[in-house]
């Protein structure tokens, strides 16, 4: 999850470009979500939006994390779930938060995340090894699991178009110090 990070620089970014407040609301953008006036951007950035987990259906990770979906389909999934709690009531991990602030992103920039990604912190840091999951259509890396016999197992990878701006992102230790490091001198935002 530490595209979630990289995905709320973006949101900050567009906040101090004055194109988005932290106070605007989810109607502003999607009006047929559920709660869509009472949801802030603060709410989805900080998981007290209400909203359920779009990457949880038919409690299982494995649907939406494997499996090609339609933009379509995920939404009337968010839709179907609805809301916990109301808006600012409580904490709860939600990767629909993410998801809707990754759309967000594309709308207010024009351009598909990866590229908004790569422009504003990639390229902006020099970044060598920081990309998103569907920057490229090549494989990145296999991806390993300790199995219980001791075993490095080669593990099915994520499918990236379902988790763009909120589990796509690779990078190494490195290239991830560099962007911690640049948000303590206020390089990315300020």
């Amino acid at each position: 999850s530490i595209t979630k990070m990289l995905t709320a620089i973006l949101i900050y970014q567009l906040c101090e470009e004055g194109k988005l407040s932290q106070e605007d609301t989810l109607s502003h953008f999607y009006p047929g979500l559920p709660n869509a006036g009472k949801i802030t951007i603060a709410h989805l950035l900080s998981h007290t939006s209400g909203l359920q987990d779009y990457a949880v259906k038919e409690d299982s990770l494995l649907y939406w994390l494997y499996k090609p979906a339609t933009e379509t389909e995920i939404f009337n999934e968010i839709k179907r779930q609805g809301v916990a709690f109301e808006p600012g009531d409580k904490f709860r991990y939600s990767n629909t938060g993410y998801y809707l602030l990754t759309r967000i992103i594309e709308k207010e920039y024009g351009k598909p995340y990866p590229e908004v990604f790569s422009e504003k912190i990639v390229r902006s840091l020099k970044l060598g090894l920081t990309l998103s999951g569907k920057d490229t259509d090549t494989f990145i890396a296999p991806s390993y699991q300790l199995s219980t016999n001791s075993r490095w197992n080669e593990m099915e990878e994520f499918y990236f178009p379902n988790v763009i701006g909120l589990g796509d992102v690779v990078s190494t230790p490195l290239d991830l110090v560099v962007i911690v490091r640049s948000l303590f001198h206020s390089k990315l935002i300020t």
